[in-house]
């Protein structure tokens, strides 16, 4: 089977127009990581661990983050402070949502203490 000069030109058109696409997406480049970058930097999620204010990059985090996040040693407990209730244990694989229309409402404070320790001491 053949290949003629009008089945090549059609391809150096379909070339031509895929390169002209593909110049506009990269042309636009720019604008686009300037976008994703400014949503990045909105879903930063606030919470305060042993009374000092932090950022997280996710909307959840889990109880081993906290740890690192605190400072904290790997062996202690890390609870979520509820007001007017129990403060309940995160474990470490525990995923905890961090946006403020999750339960408990707000920005989320957590505590870490010695694993022998009641979360209200």
């Amino acid at each position: 089977m053949g290949f003629s000069t009008e089945d090549a030109s059609f391809t150096l058109s379909r070339m031509y127009s895929a390169t002209d696409s593909t110049q506009a997406i990269v042309s636009c480049y720019p604008l686009i990581r300037k976008q994703f970058m400014a949503e990045d930097k909105k879903s930063n999620e606030k919470l305060i661990v042993n009374q000092k204010e932090h950022e997280w990059p996710k909307q959840f985090i889990e109880g081993a983050e906290f740890k690192s996040l605190a400072g904290s040693p790997e062996d202690c407990a890390v609870n979520i402070t509820v007001p007017g209730g129990e403060d309940p244990e995160i474990g470490d694989t525990q995923e905890v949502d961090l946006s403020e229309h999750a339960e408990p409402k707000g920005i989320k404070r957590f505590t870490t203490r010695k694993p022998t320790t009641s979360p209200r001491q």
